[in-house]
């Protein structure tokens, strides 16, 4: 994937470790860049399946090695398909201010 503006490249983890992905800075222009729709519900779903993992936490009566675990497995599990699918489907404009 390549920024719109000065055509650099993307790399994975501009993406992964981007508090949100929806909205991103270009690392060599640094140019707003906002997600196209796929990348939007993509970050609802992680929303939501983060809402159930931590709301399933929460019920838990002591947090532990296991719930730990288990939260560990939930975040890897929702953010390594949404960076991938994000980098293969999703479009990135600059974003107008």
């Amino acid at each position: 994937m390549q920024c719109p503006k000065c055509d650099s490249k993307l790399n994975w983890y501009n993406i992964a470790f981007a508090m949100n992905p929806v909205l991103i800075k270009c690392p060599s222009c640094k140019k707003k860049l906002v997600g196209n729709f796929l990348i939007k519900c993509q970050l609802v779903l992680a929303l939501l399946f983060g809402g159930v993992i931590g709301g399933w936490l929460a019920a838990t009566d002591s947090f532990n090695l296991v719930g730990f675990t288990y939260a560990l497995i939930g975040v890897f599990l929702i953010v390594v398909p949404n960076t991938y699918v994000t980098l293969k489907y999703g479009k990135y404009r600059v974003r107008n201010t």
